[in-house]
């Protein structure tokens, strides 16, 4: 089950049931305008912070019946079009499938900064924080899961052989700008 998308639950006597619980949560309002009308089916939105688990009926009179459990769905995700390393300000473009459940991603050595997605993917500016090590996507509810493989450059010195301690030496980076 995709969180936002909507489950159905069905059985008897659901025109007693006030809310819907799920995992990590706020309770969703299925109650009926009229209580004495018979519903066999209650259709209820999955909320984006749901997490895997049972999911809860509440009825009118507090009483809590377990309805079952779901298992939702995660992404999965990968570096597009692998280099060997991502220099300040390139774009790092990451692809998988349900992309759409990311809410925040966040480099190694970086805050967490909200993501959008262009064509299905998400594209992140590499900043001067930026560490090799994993990206880690953040979901609406909480759960978190990483990218590995990206890799920041690494200087490159070297020095003349015959350089001697007083000798003045005239560094250039191999980093650019």
């Amino acid at each position: 089950v995709k969180a936002g998308s909507t489950i159905s639950i069905t059985g008897s006597l659901l025109r007693l049931v006030k809310f819907v619980r799920f995992q990590n949560a706020d309770d969703v309002n299925v109650a009926q305008v009229d209580p004495t009308k018979e519903v066999t089916a209650l259709s209820v939105a999955v909320p984006s912070n749901a997490k895997t688990g049972a999911v809860t009926m509440v009825l009118l009179s507090g009483v809590e019946i377990e309805a079952g459990n779901i298992t939702l769905v995660e992404p999965t995700a990968s570096i597009e079009d692998l280099k060997a390393s991502y220099g300040i300000d390139e774009t790092v473009v990451i692809s998988g499938t349900d992309l759409d459940l990311v809410t925040t991603a966040a480099f190694t050595g970086t805050e967490a900064a909200a993501v959008t997605l262009t064509g299905g993917k998400i594209n992140l500016k590499v900043t001067a924080a930026a560490k090799t090590g994993n990206i880690t996507l953040t979901l609406a509810n909480g759960t978190t899961f990483v990218v590995s493989e990206f890799v920041t450059p690494k200087p490159v010195a070297t020095f003349p052989s015959a350089a001697t301690p007083l000798d003045v030496l005239n560094i250039v980076s191999t980093l650019g700008n």
